[in-house]
């Protein structure tokens, strides 16, 4: 996993009437399509509430870097169109962080999924079982601060019926050119008959 790829998986219904006009073209026209659609989609919905969330709910300097570097990325996939968001890879060497002891540390995993730090371990004396083992080694637990998981929650259903509308509009592009090409090679063979 790099970085904070997190994937949601929905599927969109189209209409009986536009499953109709799909039967009639082949993979090699629908699937680019697809693909430029749910990209599309993915990027005006999922990837604007990312970079929202990244920027005000973490704040400062860091959220505005973190949402910054956000991106769009496909996911390979052999039954249908997917992508993903996440933290770029080139902004990994800004993320990426070496503790003194040596871990490799990707600073927008900690602070979605939270983090220990420190020697502020005194702190925790008396609370839960495991903060008074962190405390006993001088560590401190950082509560996490979940920005990409609540955008996905967010734009889920929003992203679904943008992509539905849109990919609506785009077959009926596909089907418009499709009629205007026949029409144009039956024009062209009866001028030659």
């Amino acid at each position: 996993m790099q970085g904070d790829d997190v994937v949601v998986k929905f599927q969109v219904a189209l209409s009986p009437e536009l499953i109709e006009n799909l039967r009639g073209f082949s993979k090699k026209v629908f699937r680019p399509a697809a693909k430029r659609v749910v990209s599309r989609s993915v990027e005006a919905k999922m990837l604007l509430r990312a970079r929202s969330n990244a920027t005000f709910i973490i704040g400062g300097r860091m959220g505005a870097l973190i949402g910054k570097h956000m991106e769009v990325f496909p996911i390979p996939s052999r039954k249908g169109v997917a992508f993903g968001v996440r933290v770029s890879p080139t902004g990994n060497a800004i993320f990426q962080v070496t503790s003194k002891a040596g871990r490799q540390n990707y600073i927008p995993f900690a602070i979605e999924y939270g983090h220990v730090i420190g020697e502020h371990g005194s702190e925790l004396a008396g609370k839960s079982k495991g903060a008074r083992a962190l405390a006993a080694t001088g560590l401190r637990f950082v509560a996490p601060i979940p920005f990409m998981r609540p955008a996905f929650d967010q734009a889920k259903t929003p992203t679904a019926e943008y992509i539905s509308s849109q990919l609506e509009e785009e077959i009926n592009r596909i089907a418009m050119r499709a009629f205007r090409k026949n029409k144009r090679e039956n024009a062209a063979a009866a001028a030659g008959t």
